[in-house]
């Protein structure tokens, strides 16, 4: 089995961030010391006085008055009726008693003054800390320069509370696809910067710049089109274009259009602008062509060989058409203005310089959207995507014999938690009766199949569905609960120790399933000083990670460990990568388009790009290597997507490929939280495996139990009571979740919520903004669910910076 390692580390040290810290909890804890001496002194003597109330009925009265005096915590000795006749001592004590009562009072108003000074000291520390690093700034220069420039003067209690989030991110998030971090992989000689143009705007770009008349006039076409019963059915993405979102290109707008076009204009013909002028007569003019376009009947054979240009692309596609007007060539002049721009912003390290360039590159790509009659296509974005790495002298996993040893067994164990596995062992029983089937025929009933497997496996009902409907399917099924009748031990709030004769029995009647893995599993670890280590995630992978962030000289390499694993290598199958970005930068692939096949109409496309391509597809499954493989003419291909996104973003002719050719998301390895029911308090144990933490402990309140707890001092001391009364750590990750009918509810779209953000409850400025988080999503979601992971390792117990270990293994 071979390993690959990376290492992420994050850009605010330890050493930086250990200096919000003072010595506002031990006062504190001082404080809460004389508060329960205080507290015990006053039922000591309320006890007393009750005992004499019984047995000293001529001074009845006056012990009744000392004892009311006691609880409403008065002092007036003078008003209280035979004081003259009470025993000295016992005086002498309440008077001793109301001196210290006093001294405690005095205490909580100087902590009261004194946690509000605290409070601003942090903010103005964590600031500091800001502006002296510049990874940080950097990082939200280029990921959110509107939040950038507001945060260059965070008076406003909400600028604050976003600082302290970027802040915490910065220290102790776990993120390697982050700008907030770098990495270091291969043999990463130096510290580099990787930064190119937002791609999704190129797409727009690309797609404005051949709406321009002087370059439809001048452009060859492709008629795409569907016969339907209504007419003919066309697919654009341009219906998206003023759509403004994450991806571009993965959705289609659906028109229907009148069937004597189809009559005119057969489908898969590359026709120039002027046949198609004169094949439309008098009522095709530019400006019916560019309706067509629009609507996806033409496409502009540019668009459907380069669907996705860089940047250095884009150049060369206008350039094809410079000399036709003033207009190209300014889009051209504007183009390679950005080019430039980009060239020499990787090596530039002066904010103010760096963030006036932005603004310049910002400006040359909208004034391009604008020759193109698009400005407002843009909506707001940012213009480039930046990746950083570092030099270190860990260049090789550094992995011990005892951590290698258990993650190649719950390598080998994962294929248990994949609902895929079981989706594709349904549609092999299909295939097998059928034969070879045409791809494109049983393409609607694999989409069918699709949503119905998603909604049984996102309910977690899988295992009452269809799928499970024969035996191989029942027995994963059982070795999963298997597992999971000893994971759920931890539901009281147990640690759990997975017994190593459970893993290798699983994994033994694994071995006799007729399924077949080919992924890698990747982990990312955290070392912690304890001698465990902490898995943060657990995926399924097919070296996406390195295909992105990798250099080209690294390509030969990855595409021969991926044949190797996939059993592509010295056989007569061909493995075709690929992974459209949609403008989804960390979905761009060294390794895509490598590989063309030749459209009917004579273009060159790259593989599974166009639908057209699963018409001449057959599918069949391979019973020697247990999958399926599409057959086209002679060849044998399978297709490997190679992307971060879920199958679900992808185009709707490429969604089903990965379930049928690849492992899918690993889920069950830990307590998941949509299957958490709440009560005010919910506590789930650690779950270990030898030396490695598969879960940490988890400990759940409810939001309600925070609803009367506020942002000054009295709210912190009643904060710190319900801390210690569910005995929850002082420092934790801290996420959360939106609560329906009792249960743990996942919001998509909502990025910032689920995150865990480091939770130093003992500083008052971590208090303070971590409550305005949970009460401004209490108000955006009503009941919340407040998960506190435990700090398992503790970012503060770092020598230098926040570090993770990327190793996949296969």
């Amino acid at each position: 089995m071979n390993i690959l390692y990376a290492l992420r580390r994050n850009h605010v040290s330890v050493a930086e961030i250990r200096q919000v810290k003072g010595d506002f909890y031990n006062e504190y804890l001082q404080f809460r010391q004389m508060a329960k001496q205080l507290s015990d002194w006053r039922q000591s003597l309320h006890k007393r006085l009750s005992a004499l109330i019984d047995s000293d009925s001529s001074r009845r009265i006056a012990y009744i008055y000392l004892q009311k005096m006691l609880s409403e915590e008065k002092n007036g000795l003078e008003r209280i009726p035979k004081a003259d006749q009470l025993d000295s001592d016992l005086l002498n004590e309440i008077l001793q008693y109301h001196h210290f009562q006093e001294s405690v009072h005095k205490s909580n108003l100087a902590l009261d003054a004194n946690f509000m000074l605290e409070t601003e000291r942090g903010d103005h520390t964590l600031r500091q800390i800001y502006e002296q690093n510049w990874h940080v700034q950097n990082a939200l220069l280029t990921t959110n320069s509107p939040m950038f420039r507001s945060l260059k003067n965070p008076a406003t209690r909400k600028k604050k509370t976003k600082l302290w989030k970027v802040m915490m991110r910065a220290f102790a998030k776990t993120a390697p696809l982050s700008t907030y971090t770098s990495l270091s992989l291969f043999d990463q000689r130096d510290d580099s910067m990787r930064l190119e143009i937002n791609q999704c705007v190129l797409l727009k770009l690309l797609d404005l710049f051949l709406l321009i008349p002087e370059v439809m006039r001048n452009s060859n076409f492709l008629v795409d089109y569907e016969l339907a019963n209504e007419g003919i059915q066309t697919r654009s993405r341009y219906g998206k274009l003023q759509v403004a979102k994450l991806f571009y290109g993965n959705e289609n707008s659906v028109y229907t259009v009148p069937k004597q076009l189809g009559d005119l204009f057969p489908c898969g013909d590359v026709l120039s602008s002027e046949q198609i002028m004169a094949a439309g007569g008098i009522w095709m003019t530019t400006e019916m062509l560019r309706k067509l376009q629009l609507l996806g009947f033409f496409k502009n054979t540019v668009q459907v060989e380069c669907p996705e240009p860089n940047l250095r692309q884009l150049i060369g596609i206008a350039e094809r058409y410079t000399g036709k007007s003033l207009r190209i060539e300014e889009f051209v002049n504007h183009l390679k203005s950005a080019q430039e721009i980009c060239s020499h912003l990787e090596k530039c390290f002066d904010l103010h310089h760096k963030e006036r360039d932005l603004c310049d590159l910002r400006h040359h790509l909208e004034c391009c959207a604008a020759l193109c009659d698009g400005r407002d296509q843009l909506h707001d974005f940012e213009p480039v995507a930046e990746s950083s790495y570092f030099c270190t002298e860990q260049s090789n996993p550094g992995i011990t014999e005892g951590l290698e040893k258990y993650l190649r067994i719950l390598a080998e164990f994962m294929p248990v938690f994949d609902n895929r596995l079981i989706f594709q062992h349904y549609v092999k029983n299909i295939v097998e009766q059928k034969g070879k089937i045409p791809f494109a025929e049983i393409l609607s009933t694999f989409h069918t199949l699709v949503n119905e497997y998603q909604k049984f496996a996102v309910d977690q009902t899988l295992d009452r569905s269809f799928f499970c409907s024969d035996e191989v399917s029942r027995k994963l099924m059982n070795l999963r609960k298997n597992y999971h009748q000893v994971m759920m031990n931890c539901a009281d709030g147990t640690n759990v120790l997975l017994p190593e004769t459970l893993v290798d029995s699983i994994i033994e009647q694994l071995r006799r399933l007729p399924i077949n893995s080919t992924a890698f599993t990747k982990f990312l670890i955290q070392h912690d000083k304890s001698g465990y280590f902490v898995i943060n995630d657990l995926q399924f992978s097919y070296l996406n990670f390195f295909i992105r962030h990798g250099m080209p000289s690294q390509n030969e390499q990855l595409f021969r460990l991926l044949k190797q694993k996939l059993q592509c290598d010295g056989s007569p199958v061909r493995l075709i990568t690929y992974s459209p970005s949609y403008g989804y930068h960390p979905n761009l692939s060294m390794l895509q388009g490598e590989v063309k096949w030749r459209h009917p109409s004579g273009l060159r496309l790259d593989f599974f790009q166009h639908p057209s391509f699963f018409g001449h597809c057959t599918l069949s499954w391979d019973r020697e290597y247990l999958r399926f493989q599409l057959e086209y003419g002679d060849q044998k291909i399978i297709p490997l997507y190679t992307g971060q996104l879920a199958p679900s973003h992808l185009s709707e002719h490429m969604t089903v490929l990965p379930y049928l050719f690849q492992n899918g998301f690993a889920q069950g390895i830990q307590v998941h939280y949509l299957s958490i029911s709440l009560r005010d308090y919910t506590e789930l144990g650690r779950i270990t495996f030898g030396p490695l933490v598969l879960q940490r402990k988890r400990q759940i309140l409810h939001s309600k139990l925070l609803e009367n707890i506020g942002p000054e001092f009295q709210g912190y001391a009643k904060f710190h009571e319900l801390l210690e009364h569910y005995h929850i750590p002082a420092q934790t990750f801290v996420r959360l979740f939106p609560v329906v009918d009792g249960k743990l509810q996942i919001r998509y779209g909502d990025v910032g919520l689920h995150k865990p953000i480091f939770f130093d409850a003992e500083e008052p400025v971590y208090y303070s903004h971590m409550l305005r988080h949970i009460y401004a999503n209490m108000r955006k979601y009503g009941e919340l669910a407040v998960v506190f992971e435990e700090a398992m390792p503790n970012p503060y117990e770092n020598e230098t910076v926040v570090q993770e270990h990327l190793y996949e293994i296969g």
